[in-house]
């Protein structure tokens, strides 16, 4: 009866668990309830020890021949059922830790990436009244800040979900408000989506291939190293050269790059910068492979 008791007791937490949530700091006060309940009290522990005792009982009431075959097998029955009951509940309780935890982590970046966008629309307002360079310049970002008006509004859809209506409710007002602003500030600067990526693509382009040329120059000069005379030049040249050998593979990645940057920006450019940028890698992978 004891056992029963402890299952009746842990079905009766779940159901307080189990329920549409509210705000953050809501959640957060269940999921703390719930591991004091459950690992403060080491619950799956406790369990495992009150099922062993009462496996004790029932071999040793099982072995008194006094007792009928119908007795032992509802004993067998009956540790069965509860052992399966309680396979079912330690599913469940799992189930809930996750999803209280996975609650408050959407609460959280819902919280971060609302506040982000309100701040970024407000400017963004600002510079679309701007010149047209520095429309170019301030929106080059403008996918990322799509990326994150996407999961702004995945993260306002799950916890809609799983809270109360009232809560849901403020929910999808703030999503309202920040889409309403979104939609009429985007039909204007849409077109920097593209122009935004080309800069960025151009961006990586000259950072990495100024890290190879960087890289390049500073191995011919270790290569075309020729006065070596004492034990301590000659170790320190030998850590030099084995660096290098060390760099080559993340050069060679960072050179694939490079090449992916310039296949991207090759309808995007004048024919004389293709031609430039095409003579510029054609010189640095043919020093990279020397």
């Amino acid at each position: 009866y004891c056992l029963v008791a402890f299952l009746i007791l842990v079905e009766a937490k779940l159901k307080t668990w189990a329920i549409k949530y509210g705000k953050e700091e809501e959640v957060q006060k269940i999921l703390d309830q719930y591991r004091n309940f459950v690992s403060e009290k080491n619950l799956f522990k406790e369990y495992d020890r009150a099922f062993k005792e009462m496996q004790q009982v029932s071999e040793a009431y099982r072995k008194d021949t006094s007792h009928s075959k119908t007795e032992n097998d509802g004993i067998a029955k009956f540790l069965l059922e509860t052992n399966d009951r309680w396979r079912n509940i330690s599913v469940e309780l799992r189930c809930i830790q996750s999803l209280l935890e996975e609650v408050i982590s959407y609460w959280r970046k819902f919280g971060e990436l609302t506040t982000l966008l309100e701040e970024w629309l407000q400017r963004a307002f600002l510079m679309s009244q701007m010149s047209e360079e520095e429309k170019i310049d301030f929106f080059q970002d403008l996918s990322d800040w799509k990326e994150k008006h996407s999961q702004m509004n995945e993260t306002g859809n799950f916890l809609s979900a799983t809270c109360r209506p009232e809560v849901t409710q403020e929910i999808r007002e703030k999503l309202i408000l920040i889409n309403s602003k979104w939609e009429q500030l985007f039909q204007y600067v849409e077109q920097y989506l593209h122009r935004g990526q080309i800069i960025r693509t151009q961006n990586d382009y000259k950072e990495g291939q100024q890290r190879l040329e960087k890289w390049i120059a500073k191995a011919q000069e270790i290569l075309h190293v020729t006065c070596i005379c004492t034990v301590n030049s000659i170790k320190s040249y030998a850590e030099q050269l084995k660096k290098l050998s060390q760099d080559i593979e993340d050069m060679e990645v960072l050179f694939k790059n490079v090449s992916k940057s310039f296949q991207a920006l090759v309808q995007e450019l004048p024919p004389d910068e293709i031609e430039r940028m095409m003579r510029s890698l054609k010189q640095e992978k043919e020093q990279l492979v020397r």
